[in-house]
């Protein structure tokens, strides 16, 4: 049975997807609410009767939640009704959305003639050892 069909019918996992839009929906709107350095390390967990429960990975970000809740329950009337004026923040480590693309790096081939060169003028070995090293990765 295709996935598209098992969305389309009611049920338990209909009411899962149905979920998983909302809280979906919450985060895009958390994310516009909140400064970029924010944006990316916060989530919505849940918003129930219970209130509206904020994820973030650090206790120095929670803290900044905390201070912006009037503008979060502000920003977002229409999605927190239940949650009026409650907001929990929570530490937990939150997975990215995104994995970021790795840097790749090039060491020219000037640069690691420099460094090998510098390496041959200092006196203390294991500074020689590390920019000996660290020419190894650049051109030959």
């Amino acid at each position: 049975m295709p996935l598209s069909s098992l969305m389309r019918r009611s049920g338990p996992l209909d009411q899962v997807f149905q979920h998983s839009r909302e809280l979906e929906t919450l985060n895009r709107r958390l994310r516009d609410l909140l400064p970029d350095e924010l944006a990316g390390h916060c989530a919505v967990g849940r918003c129930d009767s219970g209130g509206l429960s904020l994820v973030t990975d650090t206790p120095a970000r929670a803290a900044r939640l905390r201070y912006m809740s009037r503008t979060i329950l502000e920003g977002m009337p229409e999605l927190v009704k239940p949650a009026r004026g409650k907001i929990r923040v929570s530490v937990a480590p939150i997975q990215p959305l995104a994995t970021p693309a790795p840097i790749k790096r090039h060491l020219s081939t000037a640069a690691a003639t420099q460094l090998r060169s510098l390496a041959d003028t200092v006196d203390d070995s294991e500074l020689a050892a590390s920019l000996r090293r660290l020419a190894s990765r650049g051109g030959n």
